[in-house]
Order: C-alpha cells, then structure tokens, then sequence
C-alpha cells in the first residue's frame, strides 16, 4: 500500500496538472462557446454593435468563462454584460444578477433593466438587495464579475466601508478557487477615492489592495482596455471621452482551500501537516523500501510528466518546491 501511494505522490509531483491551481485553465477568445454566445439570436443589435469596443471575445476569455457556471454579475447597469453572459455559461449554468436597491431608487430604468433580463432569460435570478450586501450565497459560484461599477462602491452617499463588505460577501459566494474580475475606469496614479465620486474613476492599486485584504490573491490582468490618450482627468460621462475611456481589467482567485479551517482561506499560510503517528514507527527497513519506491515514482513521473506537458499546460515551477511529500497509509 505504501509502495503504490509513494509511487502515486511521486509522479504527481513530477508530472504535469491538467489544470492551473484552482482548476481554472486558461480560455482562448476563439472558443466555440465565447463565439457562439456572440452570435446567439436572442442578442439585441444595440449589443452587437459594442461587441467590438469592448472587446467582449477577449474579455470573456479572461473571465475564464465556460459553459454550465454559475456566475454573478455584480451591479448590472444596462444589462449588456448580464445578457453575454447568460448565453456563455447556456442553459446548464446561471447568472445571478445583482442591480443594489439603492439604484434602482435612484434611476428607475436600473430596476427595469433589471426585470427585463430576468423574465426573458431562463438562467438569469434577479436580486435587489442593498449595495453594502449583494445576496449571492454561499459558496456557489464560479465567477462573479463586474464592468465599469468597482468605484460606485465609494460613492459619497454610501458608507465607507461599503467596498470592504461586498468584496467579503463576493469571497463568501465563490467556490474555493472562483474567479473575481474587476474592470473599472483608470483613475491616475496616487489619485485616492475622491475621483470615484468626482470622476467615476478608481485607482487600480486601490481595487488591488482592497480585494486581497478579502483574503483573494491576484491571478492576472490586462491593458488590452487601456486607451494611451486618455488624460484620466475627465469625468467618464464628459462627452469627449465617453465610451474611450482607459480601462484596466484584473482577475483575482479565491484561494483553494484545503478543508473549512484552513487557514489559506483568510489568505494566510498554511499551517505545517502533523506527522502521521505510524512515521515515528518505521523501521529501516521500511524505510528504505519507501525511499526507493519514491526515487522509482520520480523517475517515472518526470517521463510521464514530460510526455503529458507536450499537450497541456503545466503547473509553474515551483509550484510544489519547498513542500515535503507525505506518504499516508
């Protein structure tokens, strides 16, 4: 038993993972799914005709969305990324859709755009909770997603620590190893919160610090929004600037969590494992059977892995140096 788990743990660690940590492989702007979901019927033309400006192929791939999950669409506006998405996770997935009260009182059309994609599409929920407390659950999705509305978290009427409670309820709502992908309007550099309010703009080492104080690490982002001949001076509705505004995008990951207490969850390290009671018992012998059983899983791991690695994406190196190997009974 212990000469086949040895083997097992040993050409693990040499060979190649299917999936990147998370199981959240990376998803190409070609995919089928990412096209067909732009081609789908049931589209307005309003929406096709944004499709080019907002990069929707691309940005969909780098939400690493995939058909058959759940997803949140955190403060929907329009609806534009609630109705692609919809058609991107099909009918076997679902988009949760969250427009906060607040500004559904604030502009009546917000509540009804919100209606609309509830009752024509089978796989989006609506909710109407309040800003400071998106209703998305526990644990259940794969993505929650939000475009061009981060800052709206630090709008003057809202109360300062509305940011810090919806990035908490967001950790709450993904699986362990779900993706949190902001894309905002560029606030300059050093610029703070007011701009938020002022400007419709936010800083992203401001998103970047605030998200991984929610226990998320970040996982990537892209400039392929940035627009160079934006001052990031104007107000995003300044007629000059509107609809070019430069944008960031970046993606964060719920770490995968070991087991409910683990304390990788809150973004801290992981506690050492405690040795097995039986290791204080081995003899030589046995001992020596298990070291030989490793260096045999090693060497066959790395052919196995090499040979895996030529039509996969392999984890980084690294990944697993540092780490000891456990053999379990």
């Amino acid at each position: 038993m212990r000469l086949a788990l040895a083997f097992t743990a040993a050409a693990t660690l040499a060979g190649c993972s299917m999936l990147p940590f998370g199981g959240s492989a990376p998803v190409s702007a070609d995919a089928p799914a990412i096209q067909a979901a732009l081609a789908a019927p049931s589209r307005p033309q309003a929406d096709r005709d944004r499709d080019a400006a907002r990069k929707a192929a691309e940005t969909l791939a780098f939400a690493r969305i995939r058909p058959g999950q759940a997803v949140g669409d955190m403060i929907i506006g329009g609806g534009y990324f609630t109705r692609l998405l919809s058609e991107a996770v099909g009918p076997e997935g679902r988009v949760i859709a969250w427009q906060p009260a607040e500004f559904i009182r604030f502009q009546a059309s917000y509540g009804e755009n919100l209606t609309k994609v509830d009752e024509e599409r089978e796989n989006v929920s609506a909710i109407r909770s309040p800003i400071g407390a998106p209703e998305f659950g526990t644990g259940q999705l794969d993505l929650v997603f939000t475009a061009q509305n981060y800052h709206d978290l630090h709008l003057r009427p809202f109360a300062q620590d509305t940011a810090a409670k919806v990035n908490a309820a967001v950790f709450q709502a993904l699986k362990p190893g779900g993706l949190y992908v902001v894309i905002d309007h560029h606030g300059a550099p050093g610029s703070g919160l007011a701009v938020a309010d002022s400007l419709h703009r936010i800083d992203p080492a401001i998103v970047k610090q605030e998200v991984t104080a929610a226990g998320f690490v970040l996982d990537g982002e892209s400039d392929m929004l940035a627009n160079t001949t934006d001052p990031l001076t104007a107000n995003v509705f300044d007629g000059a600037i509107r609809g070019k505004t430069s944008q960031f995008m970046l993606r964060f990951r719920k770490p995968a969590e070991l087991n409910p207490s683990s304390s990788r969850a809150r973004g801290g390290r992981l506690p050492e494992p405690e040795p097995r009671p039986y290791v204080r018992h081995l003899n030589v012998k046995g001992l020596a059977t298990m070291r030989r059983a490793l260096r045999i899983g090693l060497f066959i791991g790395t052919l196995l892995g090499a040979a895996a690695c030529a039509t996969t994406d392999c984890p980084p190196a690294g990944l697993v140096s540092g780490q000891a190997t456990v053999v379990y009974d």
